[in-house]
């Protein structure tokens, strides 16, 4: 899902606190006023449309972020895979040269009956 918004991140203000209007008044002590001048519907108005730009903005930056996470989540399952693959390939077992690990395994499988001790079935 592609989302595309009109606002670039670098237009947002920063320095904006969203607790008060243009003129100074907090919205709070609006919110608690019996009264509402049309100087502070003014100013409310102009407040809505700053922060809905805000909004936009940081809206912008989550979706460009979501994809540097995605892309820096890929990298690091990449980069254990790799440590994974290295670890396996120190394995003791490893050290062993094939000559005598083939050894080894040919006489485990001519042994007769080692299978069934360990995979014994319950009747």
């Amino acid at each position: 899902m592609v989302i595309q918004l009109a606002i670039r991140p670098e237009m947002v203000p920063t320095n904006v606190d969203p607790d008060f209007t243009k003129d100074g008044t907090t919205i709070r002590d609006l919110l608690y006023s019996p009264w509402s001048s049309y100087t502070n519907k003014q100013s409310l108005h102009a407040t809505i449309e700053e922060q809905t730009k805000i909004v936009s903005g940081l809206e912008w930056k989550i979706v460009e972020l979501k994809a540097q996470v995605e892309s820096l989540e890929k990298a690091k399952d990449a980069a254990n895979k790799k440590i994974q693959n290295a670890r396996t390939l120190l394995t003791p077992i490893r050290q062993i040269p094939v000559e005598i690990l083939s050894e080894i395994l040919c006489l485990v499988e001519a042994k007769p009956g080692y299978n069934n001790q360990f995979f014994m079935e319950d009747n």
